[in-house]
């Protein structure tokens, strides 16, 4: 039987390796938020004027 995965998505800042918590004023830490689709980090990231060239989107694959 195939293992079932899901793609999970994070914002990762490439030069201190932590991922972003969401919300209005950016913060970073060791496990950050999951978005489940790639439409809800741009959405999240659209709140945004400027998104620094530090920041990446990132998709984490997830077996269940």
């Amino acid at each position: 039987m195939k293992e079932k995965s899901d793609n999970i998505f994070k914002i990762r800042n490439n030069v201190t390796g932590l991922y972003s918590c969401g919300g209005t004023w950016p913060h970073f830490n060791k496990k950050g938020k999951a978005w489940t689709t790639i439409g809800h980090v741009k959405a999240h990231l659209s709140q945004f004027e400027a998104i620094p060239d530090t920041w990446e989107i990132v998709e984490i694959e997830q077996r269940v």
